[in-house]
């Protein structure tokens, strides 16, 4: 492979993967990875930033589902895309790409800039949709209001109806009161992820907790 030094060139192993959420099939291929199997790529996915952040002091500054590759047969999560702002080097052109690839998972209290606390709440926002398999972003329909993923997974969350926060998870993983329970504690980390910024755990914390949940 020939590649001219004076241009900036990502280079990626061919390798077959399947894209976490990607448009149009998503939902199906979404369907076919279990529990456990979405429960590791979880804890992949908080590997991933932790050595980002830890041993690189990089930020991704651009976590979205279809930055998110399965490997192999066991479906081992990676991230691309990652530090791409720091090729890009007008502001105008960083805001315009995070607008462009971030939408739902664009922390609300931050600027456009990236930074840890933003791709932690993205990867929050990355949990909703792997326990109901709705795109970040999307607005639900069938709801009184219109609200996107992130404000009706809170809504639910918060209800009293003990029935409701359980109908909101996905039903192909949520078919046992083991699989609840695991759904429940994702669904914890996933709302402590989009805290308030001065709330709000960084990455080794949640790696931490991700790692003492278990899928009997």
């Amino acid at each position: 492979m020939y590649i001219q030094m004076k241009y900036r060139v990502l280079v990626l192993k061919s390798i077959f993967v399947a894209v976490l959420v990607a448009e149009g099939s998503s939902k199906t291929k979404l369907a076919r990875i279990s529990l456990r199997q979405r429960l590791n790529i979880v804890y992949d996915i908080a590997r991933c930033l932790c050595f980002l952040h830890e041993e690189k002091c990089l930020p991704h500054g651009n976590l979205k589902a279809t930055n998110i590759v399965l490997f192999g047969p066991n479906l081992t999560a990676k991230l691309t895309d990652y530090g791409l702002h720091h090729l890009i080097i007008p502001t105008s052109n960083v805001e315009m790409m995070l607008s462009m690839g971030a939408h739902g998972y664009k922390d609300p209290e931050e600027d456009a800039f990236p930074c840890y606390e933003t791709d932690v709440y993205a990867f929050g926002v990355l949990i909703m949709e792997i326990l109901t398999r709705k795109r970040a972003g999307d607005i639900i329909s069938g709801e009184p209001d219109a609200v996107d993923l992130v404000d009706w997974v809170k809504k639910y969350a918060e209800s009293n109806n003990s029935k409701a926060r359980m109908e909101f998870f996905d039903a192909d993983i949520s078919n046992s009161a083991d699989a609840l329970s695991v759904m429940k504690k994702l669904l914890d980390l996933s709302l402590q992820c989009i805290l308030p910024v001065n709330e709000r755990p960084d990455i080794r914390c949640i790696a931490r907790d991700l790692s003492s949940i278990t899928v009997r």
